[in-house]
């Protein structure tokens, strides 16, 4: 009806030219550019500035939002609504000021979230985001037969909203089932059926097959690591001498030694004598309360007795397998005494 009595006004004063429908057309353009140029505009504002009336501003207004040329705001300033283009969304929320205080708590929370679940706001929120249509789109999210409702942010894409949402609902997604992850059950299926069938097998076998495959099991014994001993310990031991059951008169060191056995009752034999004057080695038989103990007896005229004495000495205990008496004329150094007391509890030292 408007567009009609204003296509009659133009008409009244039309030539043979048809200047007036050039000129409706022109109008509407300067209306479209003014609004693309200062948009969001009030339609009071875009009247002044066609100096034209109200009514065939607005008729030109609505003809360009029904051609969705222009769009309008659902939010009201002094009960009208604003005119903007595509890409002056942004600038509608200069609009928060006109909402109530519910709906700018709303607004507030939703450009912050992005995204909010309708089920889990207050009633007043709820409300307030289905008031503010300009900057909540309502979005139905159906999973498992259900619906739910979502407010998006208006200026929020698709694309970002998407993973928001399957946060909220501890969605996760099927991923496709790899060829070689199938091959890897399927391997790990048969040995477990292995491992079932040997469970099955060893309950149905008879205890007596059961112990006979436990005796005929080759027993491991573990070696027992002997300390390492150097170098020229080893070629010294291995140099032949000849043994026999008299102490050397002529060597004062075993003399001595000889003298300390005889007054303590203990017996030397196979003395072997390593350097004149300082080490010689035998059995001795030491009395006890329950008859003699045989030790392997190593004697040593030093200042100081090491930790590689005490190695070279356990390394013979473990050959002869006999325990060992170090007869000594030294000191035991502290770095020995502490392997003594932890690792060589088999060796007993004796300082004359």
């Amino acid at each position: 009806m408007i567009n009609t009595n204003l296509n009659q006004r133009f008409n009244q004063n039309q030539n043979s030219t048809g200047q007036p429908v050039n000129q409706i057309v022109m109008i509407k353009e300067k209306a479209l550019q003014i609004v693309r140029t200062r948009g969001p505009l009030l339609p009071v504002q875009i009247t002044k500035e066609l100096g034209t009336n109200v009514m065939m501003a607005s008729a030109l207004l609505s003809e360009l939002v029904d051609k969705k040329t222009v769009k309008l705001s659902n939010t009201k300033i002094g009960g009208s609504p604003l005119y903007y283009v595509t890409g002056q969304e942004p600038k509608l929320q200069s609009l928060r000021d006109k909402l109530n205080d519910k709906q700018q708590r709303a607004f507030d929370m939703l450009k912050r979230d992005k995204i909010l679940r309708d089920a889990e706001q207050e009633p007043v929120i709820r409300l307030a985001l289905r008031d503010i249509k300009d900057f909540a789109h309502q979005l139905n999210v159906t999973l498992d037969s259900r619906t739910e409702i979502f407010w998006k942010w208006y200026l929020t894409s698709d694309q970002e909203v998407e993973p928001l949402i399957k946060q909220k609902l501890n969605f996760k997604e099927k991923k496709e089932t790899k060829k070689d992850d199938v091959e890897s059950n399927l391997r790990e299926i048969e040995e477990n059926l292995k491992r079932l069938e040997e469970q099955k097998r060893d309950l149905a076998m008879p205890i007596e097959q059961k112990v006979k495959e436990e005796i005929s099991k080759p027993i491991k014994i573990k070696k027992e690591s002997i300390p390492r001993v150097k170098k020229e310990k080893i070629i010294q031991e291995q140099l032949p001498s000849a043994t026999n059951n008299t102490i050397d008169d002529s060597d004062p060191f075993m003399v001595k030694v000889g003298s300390y056995f005889r007054q303590n009752n203990i017996e030397l034999s196979d003395i072997k004598q390593i350097r004149r004057d300082s080490d010689f080695e035998g059995i001795v038989k030491i009395p006890s309360a329950v008859g003699s103990i045989n030790y392997f007896c190593r004697a040593k005229n030093k200042q100081k007795i090491t930790e590689s004495d005490l190695s070279m000495l356990y390394a013979q205990s473990q050959m002869k397998k006999m325990p060992i008496l170090l007869v000594t004329t030294g000191e035991v150094t502290k770095k020995a005494q502490n392997l003594l007391n932890k690792e060589f509890k088999n060796i007993t030292i004796k300082t004359i």
